[in-house]
């Protein structure tokens, strides 16, 4: 099976949390993805629009990217997408459907 592609981001999918509270989700899903041993890879989103010589996180707040084997994406969703599961599986089989119609 092929591995599917997530990109999570909390800006879009929780904009009534703070940022502050987006960013430890974003930080928390992280340790939990890269705990996984199904999970192919997880990683931060680089900020291309950083200043030359900044300090400092140079990622975007609360995004991540994912690459989870698909047989593995069921275990995934279960083990860290707990709480939003149903909303999460929502939105995984609208994005499905969205390329099965592009392709």
């Amino acid at each position: 099976m092929d591995t599917v592609s997530l990109t999570i981001d909390w800006k879009e999918a929780n904009s009534q949390l703070s940022e502050p509270q987006q960013e430890a989700l974003t930080q928390t899903m992280y340790r939990e993805l890269r705990g996984l041993e199904a999970v192919e890879t997880v990683e931060r989103v680089a900020d291309d629009d950083m200043p030359d010589g900044a300090m400092g996180a140079q990622w975007l707040w609360s995004i991540l990217t994912a690459e989870i084997p698909g047989e593995a994406l069921g275990q995934a969703c279960t083990e860290v997408f707990r709480d939003e599961f149903d909303e999460v599986i929502d939105k995984l089989v609208s994005a499905a459907q969205q390329m099965k119609e592009a392709g």
